[in-house]
């Protein structure tokens, strides 16, 4: 266990963001019970419930509850928030049971802790009811929002939408047919005419339609293994957790003395319409972590029932490593290089069909004597008796219902150190593993760089350092940035909307520069990927008669007729949210703003203005721009991968001018000038997902060096004190790291947005209100507020949207501009990028701003400890 992570202060943590409370005496009621209350049709006062029920709707705040007996009985809604149940749990519910305008409704105090899932032995209380097709078309009411089990079905239709995209499936048991829904992307791939021992999934109305809808890809059960004559599982168990026939691979004996790695298992890939076409992009690599070079001849890999032989006259060299995969042209365009080798074109006598499958299974590695060199299971593979491997199996990681497994990359862990492959024949090896917070809990995808990534860029000397404060004096330092250039602009960002800085990248391409912008394909809300205020910059832009101009989108859009992009292509991360410009590749600015002009207003400030609080840092060390071009090749590289696309106008999707800026007066600046100096200093670039969480460097390891009198000042948009998502939650290793700064004697001090009354606001005023409780009952010099800066409209104040650290501990001033926000997609799922500078000076103009945010937020006048 991490020093930093004890169980103690774990279940401390984990006990505040619950929010636990003393269990409650009153015995539960019984669902007839409620009916008789109901009924009574005069509630009064709010009568206390303690009850048991079944998850059958989930509707954003408000949840639907049935009888667990399955009588005709009605149902109970229950308004809520964040809350730990998933569909088909039996959940114990405590509240306050009261009529609204919209019905009889149970209230209850803490989501977290007063709609529970329910457990036995260690596993959730999953409420199904086994049904016929015939039974669910003859009485379809009796069956509603009920999770139903069916066996023995048969896929007899597949519906797609234009772009091959599944959305209603048909399935046929004893003649009667069944609706499936299959528009939320949680199936498997499936053929027409495919057999399904078992599906499970809520019984809905849709309009004047009832279907089926699967939760998941795990309600799914399907012949794995179907073409190589494995029985399926049976279904009662299968539905419970897969089980595997026991397997025997590899000889035993002497372990081999060869230092050779599985590593880079793509045993899921992403497949297309056809399930056979998508398998073929199954991988693995092998790397030689020995000092020698080794001869594979005679070596082999297998899962204990296909083989594949290395070509005669394979070797790799020390430190050597090669990616060998089922088809050359589908591991070629998922991971946007070509194999070393591959099944398709590398055939060996000897040979017999290596499919890996998706449910579980095992890899092995074979010297030339049959001899186990190293072996991976996952999932339901038989991780009980597999020579090579301890444990339990590896497997996929998802901290969100929108991270796929499907695709997923086994990547082993590299040591912190020198980063060395970890090789303990167990789970603990790989990124997946749940019980690291330092290496594991993490995921990759194909196109990912965490190679050539995995440790943060760093260089000490004297370089140019300019800092920017949003609305403060943002607009001007960016125009003098984009000004400067004389050769080339490469914008990597996630929105761009600011007419005058697109004047700016007009004028610079008419006198020579070179204009190349990488925006996000899919930005959140936004209709056809982008909204149309971005579609006329990039047209403008585009259409420059210099030619000078180059505009691309990053990722598949909600609909691939927005982008151009293949539908099969599957997005690298989650968003493209980094925010930085380079110029002429010797000047890099790294922003946590937008150019928009609520983040980069153009008024004249003479009067004040307003906007979001946001910050940017611009310089030239050698290190930031050498990495930042690093990032900007390996994500901007459409001949390598697909998933960029040159912008074109598109038929069906507006575009619109952006609208000048205007004058504003409500915010005076306390910066109204850059910070700007050539200066001596230490310089740290950061990026998401394949360094952000180092808990030695960046972000974290600043905040890890503070102890005794040292000062930790953090401006978020947001944090949310928890990440992972149902039952698999940890607290927010950000505050985490920040409670234990204040345990071993430091100053902290959180300012998060205060402004909106949305969902996202409710979840930082929970992140304040149980980290203070915590603070309170250690007694910690820590504090977490909720502020804004004067709004442009009367009632309406200007969020926060910095993302900004600064820390002075042990001599150091780190100050840390970037555009990651405080939650688990931004850190290990997006594209996110962070710049860190040790200077005093610049600590100071930025904690002054940090300073006069806080005291407006608080209310009171206090000394944050900065000068």
């Amino acid at each position: 266990m991490h020093p930093r992570f004890t169980p103690a202060r774990a279940l401390a943590l984990g006990a505040l963001c619950l929010g636990a409370a003393g269990a409650r005496a009153s015995a539960p009621m019984d669902w007839p019970a409620l009916v008789t209350l109901l009924q009574a049709d005069s509630l009064g006062a709010a009568a206390a419930l303690d009850l048991r029920g079944v998850l059958v709707g989930d509707f954003f705040r408000d949840l639907y509850f049935s009888d667990p007996e399955g009588r005709d009985l009605p149902g109970l809604r229950v308004e809520s928030g964040e809350h730990l149940a998933e569909l088909g749990d039996l959940v114990a519910l405590r509240g306050q049971l009261a009529a609204d305008r919209d019905g009889p409704a149970l209230d209850v105090d803490d989501p977290l802790t007063d709609v529970l899932p329910l457990r036995e032995a260690g596993l959730r209380q999953q409420r199904s009811w086994p049904a016929t097709a015939a039974e669910l078309l003859a009485a379809p009411e009796r069956w509603r929002n009920r999770l139903v089990e069916l066996s023995e079905l048969s896929v007899a239709e597949i519906f797609r939408d234009p772009n091959g995209v599944p959305w209603l499936g048909r399935v046929t048991e004893d003649g009667d047919t069944l609706g499936v829904e299959m528009n939320d992307g949680n199936q498997p791939p499936l053929r027409e005419g495919e057999r399904l021992p078992g599906l499970r999934g809520i019984w809905a109305q849709r309009g004047e339609h009832w279907n089926l809808r699967p939760r998941s890809s795990e309600d799914w059960l399907r012949e794995e293994g179907g073409a190589r004559g494995v029985r399926p599982p049976d279904r009662e168990l299968a539905f419970r957790g897969r089980v595997s026939e026991g397997k025997v691979g590899g000889l035993p004996g002497k372990a081999p003395r060869a230092h050779l790695l599985l590593d880079e298992i793509c045993y899921d890939p992403v497949g297309p319409a056809g399930v056979t076409e998508g398998e073929a992009g199954e991988s693995f690599a092998v790397v030689n972590t020995g000092d020698r070079r080794q001869s594979l001849d005679g070596w082999s890999v297998t899962d204990n029932e296909g083989v594949w032989r290395f070509p005669a006259g394979t070797s790799l060299a020390a430190g050597e490593r090669i990616h060998v995969a089922r088809g050359f042209e589908r591991f070629t365009w998922e991971f946007g290089f070509a194999p070393d080798l591959s099944f398709d074109r590398a055939p060996t006598p000897g040979d017999s069909a290596l499919v890996l499958d998706n449910a579980g299974d095992e890899l092995l590695l074979l010297d030339d004597r049959g001899r186990v060199v190293d072996a991976v299971v996952w999932e339901a593979g038989w991780a009980e008796a597999q020579p090579g491997w301890t444990g339990p199996a590896t497997g996929p990681f998802r901290f969100n219902d929108y991270v796929p497994e499907e695709g997923q990359v086994l990547w082993r862990k590299r040591s912190l150190e020198r980063g060395l492959r970890l090789d303990t024949d167990s789970a603990a090896d790989w990124i997946t593993d749940p019980d690291d917070p330092d290496l594991g809990l993490s995921v990759a995808f194909p196109g990912w760089d965490r190679d050539l990534f995995l440790d943060t860029a760093r260089c000490e000397g004297e370089a140019e350092v300019t800092a920017l404060l949003s609305p403060d004096n943002s607009y001007q330092g960016v125009r003098d940035f984009l000004r400067s250039a004389t050769e080339s602009l490469e914008i990597e960002i996630y929105l761009f909307t600011h007419a005058g800085l697109a004047d700016e990248l007009v004028a610079a391409m008419e006198r020579g520069v070179r204009v190349t912008i990488l925006l996000d394909g899919e930005v959140y809300g936004a209709r056809g990927g982008t909204y149309d205020v971005v579609r006329a910059i990039a047209h403008r832009l585009s259409a420059h008669p210099s030619g000078r101009g180059h505009v691309y989108f990053w990722r598949n859009g909600d609909d691939p007729r927005h982008t151009g992009m293949d539908a099969d292509i599957p997005d690298r991360y989650n968003h493209c949210h980094q925010k930085f410009v380079i110029a002429d590749r010797r000047r890099v600015l790294v922003s946590s703003d937008n150019f928009t002009q609520s983040s980069v207003p153009d008024d004249d400030k003479a009067n004040g203005t307003s906007g979001s609080r946001g910050a940017m840092l611009i310089t030239d060390a050698p290190c930031v721009v050498e990495r930042a071009v690093a990032i900007w090749e390996a994500d901007f590289d459409p001949n390598r991968q697909r998933d960029v696309v040159l912008y074109v106008p598109r038929e069906g999707l507006d575009e619109r001018d952006p609208r000048p800026g205007e004058d504003r007066d409500s915010y005076q600046p306390v910066q109204p000038a850059p910070f700007s100096e050539r200066l001596r200093a230490r310089f740290e670039l950061s990026q998401s997902p394949d360094n952000a969480l180092r808990p030695d460097r960046g972000y974290l390891g600043h905040i890890n060096a503070a102890g005794q009198g040292d000062l930790v000042l953090v401006q978020q948009q947001y944090e949310r004190a928890w990440w992972g998502y149902g039952e698999n939650r940890s607290p927010n290793p950000r505050l985490v790291a920040c409670v234990e700064a204040a345990r071993r004697g430091a100053r902290v001090r959180i300012l998060l947005s205060g402004a909106g009354g949305d969902e996202g606001g409710a979840k930082s005023r929970l992140t304040r209100d149980r980290f203070n409780a915590l603070a309170a009952e250690e007694g910690l010099d820590f504090t977490v507020a909720l502020g804004t800066l004067p709004g442009d409209r009367p009632g309406r104040d200007a969020p926060i949207h910095n993302k900004m650290l600064l820390v002075r501990a042990g001599g150091a001033h780190w100050c840390h501009v970037g555009s990651a926000n405080g939650s688990e997609t931004a850190n290990r799922y997006n594209r996110e990028l962070g710049l860190s500078i040790d200077s005093p000076a610049l600590f100071s103009y930025l904690a002054e701003a940090f300073t006069d945010d806080w005291l407006r937020a608080v209310g009171v006048t206090e000394d944050v400890g900065a000068p």
